[in-house]
């Protein structure tokens, strides 16, 4: 009997040990069509003006970016470095690369959370496939069912100077929290440096970025208190203080920087309002609006945190998944209100909410996992696991397949131009997202003479209708 006993619980192993496998395969799938639409990535909009900067040189244009438009010097030097190696020649090697890197980025990123879940006894997940289903559902969060334009995906997996500023630093963060665990304690010094210079890049990208990972580190310490019942280590706190030193350093840097000011005048000049508590007010709710009800993060995170728990989640803890979920819930309402300021201050368009869909799509799986700790039903728990799982890989899929297939037609249209005969270029916008326009005083036109070395008005600009993925 207790050989028939052990016989069946290694069968029982063993299936489930399949069943995680083809998860995680299915997991992929998504993935494997971004990278595929990742080789298709050309130029557009913004990115013809970081190519024509870095004509200028690599210094040269980092240097004009900084005293012509921004502040941001982590974001700038990235961007103008991508530039300064794009030539009309290798541009379609550069460009590709880098939307491979992201997506590699993405993924590291999401790995680190699941280890971060596990070295905090919250699951027991298996790592991999963990990590595949969190992708998958954090690529399809990257849209906006509300939103009339379909190339939200588009632009946050193949708009270089659009994900390079708006998602990258969040995908670091995780690696700076990883300061903030006890035993990433080298030595005191050691850590404190290391917290104030990944605040100080991590602030170089953009201001509400900068909030958000304040945000972050607050809440760190905060869920650390409520998990032990005291006080973190000196060392934890200390470095935590190093981080948001190098942050407030960082903010007060670019915001003293001439780029910041020539900004702020332009921006004010085309502001349709005067700033007030209501004009906040009323950006924060837009921003929140969208976050919540016009984009599938909420949803999907919450069925993701359902199948973490029912489909690979083992022995899981209650009381760390609800103190994970109130931290990162308090993350999500720190984004909104600082990515709503910043729309206020400058101006509001979807690709400013990048970094909150992603953000709430992850609070979202806390909250659904706290949901299913404290509800099961007697059967077929894991068959509803299995049909969450394919509803979330099958959105994120199509969503996926509709952005790949617009870089590919794209990539088939920009690649007709080069090398360029007789002046003569053809464009396709995405969505809202520009490309150039017939006339020399389009400011797509003008960056993209600059960096082939033409004349605007030396460009017959032929444009397609508005492709929408």
């Amino acid at each position: 009997m207790a050989d028939q006993h052990q016989r069946l619980g290694f069968a029982a192993a063993a299936t489930g040990a399949r069943a995680r496998s083809l998860l995680c395969l299915a997991a992929l799938y998504p993935v494997a069509v971004a990278s595929v639409g990742a080789i298709a990535a050309r130029p557009i909009a913004d990115d013809y003006s970081f190519l024509a900067s870095a004509t200028d040189g690599l210094i040269g244009g980092f240097t004009r970016w900084m005293t012509e438009w921004t502040g941001y010097y982590s974001f700038s030097w990235l961007q103008n470095a991508g530039a300064w190696v794009s030539t009309p020649g290798t541009v379609n090697i550069v460009f590709p690369a880098m939307s491979l890197a992201l997506l590699g980025l993405l993924t590291w990123s999401l790995r680190q959370c699941v280890l971060a879940l596990n070295s905090v006894r919250a699951f027991e997940l298996p790592v991999w496939p963990a990590t595949a289903v969190l992708t998958a559902g954090a690529l399809g969060s990257l849209t906006l069912l509300g939103d009339p334009d379909p190339g939200v995906l588009f632009g946050a997996l193949y708009w270089q100077s659009l994900w390079l500023g708006h998602l990258v630093p969040l995908l670091l963060l995780p690696f700076a929290l990883r300061l903030l665990h006890p035993r990433a304690a080298r030595t005191r010094k050691a850590n404190e440096v290391l917290g104030l210079l990944a605040g100080f890049v991590l602030a170089g990208f953009a201001f509400s970025l900068t909030g958000i990972i304040g945000a972050a580190v607050v809440a760190c310490l905060m869920g650390s208190v409520l998990l032990h019942g005291q006080r973190p280590p000196a060392r934890v706190i200390r470095t935590a203080g190093a981080l948001l030193a190098g942050l407030t350093t960082g903010t007060a840097v670019a915001f003293l920087m001439p780029g910041t000011g020539r900004r702020r005048e332009v921006l004010a000049e085309q502001r349709p309002h005067e700033l007030s508590v209501e004009v906040f007010w009323r950006s924060v709710n837009d921003v929140g609006y969208k976050a919540l009800v016009e984009s599938p993060s909420l949803i999907l995170g919450l069925g993701t945190g359902l199948l973490l728990v029912w489909g690979l989640g083992g022995d899981s803890r209650r009381r760390t998944i609800d103190v994970l979920a109130v931290c990162s819930t308090l993350v999500v309402v720190a984004a909104i209100i600082s990515i709503g300021v910043g729309a206020a201050v400058s101006y509001p368009a979807w690709w400013h909410l990048l970094p909150l869909l992603l953000i709430t799509y992850l609070a979202a799986t806390m909250l659904g996992a706290a949901l299913a700790t404290r509800w099961r039903p007697a059967f077929g728990a894991e068959a509803i696991a299995g049909l969450v799982a394919l509803i979330v890989i099958a959105f994120a899929s199509m969503e996926v397949h509709d952005a790949a297939a617009a870089a590919w037609e794209r990539q088939r249209v920009f690649d007709t131009n080069l090398p360029l005969q007789h002046g003569r270029w053809t464009a396709q916008p995405v969505g809202e997202i520009a490309d150039l326009k017939p006339g020399a005083s389009d400011w797509v036109t003008q960056a993209a003479a600059e960096w082939l070395g033409k004349q605007p008005h030396e460009l017959r600009v032929r444009e397609l209708p508005i492709l929408y993925p």
